[in-house]
């Protein structure tokens, strides 16, 4: 039995388990770290809620692919920004109900400080726009937004690691 009805490792009804990689990317300007966040806006086909989602750039790990290969990759897809993965800022694991398979899902997702290396202007479908924020003003826009996901932790590990490394 093929427990994954694709080549990514993307939850089904037979096999709930999904495993996603994403970098939080950023940039130094005047030695205060800005990051970039993708936006859905209400009404969206991904975003049924009456407020916009703010999310970091992240998707589905493909087979025989390691998850800093898929960082990189879903960066790129939906931002098109090129980053260079500067170190590993955990996972988090998110348990939710499946909207069409009506399953309990359990998905982990790794990410990474993704330092920019290039801005291109092209992104995803998935997404309406991309901005750049304030770290602080990120972690306020992904606690706003009604899919906890974590990702607010993730931008304040991002901070720790530039602290420590005296990025800024």
């Amino acid at each position: 039995m093929k427990l994954y009805n694709s080549n990514e490792y993307r939850a089904t009804k037979e096999w709930p388990y999904a495993i996603s990689a994403g970098s939080v990317v950023y940039r130094v300007v005047d030695r205060r770290p800005e990051v970039l966040l993708l936006k859905r806006k209400v009404g969206h086909s991904h975003n049924p809620q009456n407020i916009a989602i703010y999310n970091v750039p992240k998707g589905h790990c493909e087979r025989n692919e390691t998850i800093e290969q898929t960082a990189m990759r879903e960066t790129k897809e939906e931002t098109g920004c090129t980053v260079t993965l500067e170190t590993y800022l955990g996972a988090t694991l998110r348990s939710y109900i499946h909207p069409v398979y009506n399953v309990l899902i359990d998905k982990t997702t790794h990410y990474f400080a993704g330092l920019l290396q290039s801005d291109g202007d092209s992104m995803d479908k998935e997404h309406d726009s991309k901005l750049w924020v304030s770290a602080n003003e990120a972690i306020d826009l992904l606690q706003m937004t009604s899919v906890k996901r974590g990702e607010a932790e993730i931008i304040q590990r991002l901070l720790r690691f530039l602290e420590l490394t005296n990025a800024t």
